[in-house]
């Protein structure tokens, strides 16, 4: 009874998953599901589809991270030029790599044609996007120097 006891403070108070228990514990996945028969399914759920970030939170099923301490949810996008869009990260990629590699610059509208995107739009604000990471911290307006 004392394993049990434990075994639920780990997951509701120190947020360790039920994956990690199971390694620690030698438990399967449907033991450690008896014992915490009455958790908060939602609890459960998000330990066994996660595994625990080092410390600092948790990866959730949905692809963001859980902070630890406040329970704050982020993306690994958050704070770059892929965030808050609804373009797919394979689709910037291919469009940095458009972008970068365009001998005379690349327009909204070729992007448009060559990514297959539906709306010039987007495509004129992913090279927006793209274009305003370039420009020097100072504001001088002058293009970072690659050399």
């Amino acid at each position: 009874m004392q394993v049990c006891t434990e075994i639920r403070r780990k997951v509701l108070v120190e947020k360790v998953s039920v994956r990690q228990i199971c390694r620690d514990y030698g438990l399967s996945h449907h033991t450690v599901a008896k014992m915490l028969e009455n958790v908060e399914p939602r609890v459960i759920n998000r330990a066994r589809v996660s595994d625990p970030v080092p410390s600092w939170g948790w990866w959730l099923s949905d692809g963001r991270i859980m902070c630890a301490g406040c329970s704050h949810r982020t993306s690994v996008t958050a704070g770059t030029i892929f965030d808050r869009t609804r373009t797919p990260l394979t689709v910037w990629f291919t469009a940095c790599w458009l972008f970068l590699t365009a001998k005379d610059g690349v327009s909204a509208l070729s992007l448009q044609r060559s990514l297959e995107i539906g709306s010039y739009q987007t495509a004129w604000a992913m090279l927006h996007r793209l274009r305003s990471v370039l420009v020097t911290p100072g504001g001088t307006g002058s293009l970072v120097s690659w050399r």
